[in-house]
């Protein structure tokens, strides 16, 4: 059970990471757009 669980620790770790660059990126994307 505990290498399961690590596993699945880590996967969601990585993921939120990953979400986190993504909406930081949308947000940084998005003004630059609308002021041109």
């Amino acid at each position: 059970m505990g290498p399961q669980i690590a596993y699945t620790q880590k996967f969601i770790t990585g993921f939120t990471i990953l979400l986190l660059q993504w909406v930081l990126f949308l947000r940084y994307i998005g003004p630059r757009k609308q002021s041109c």
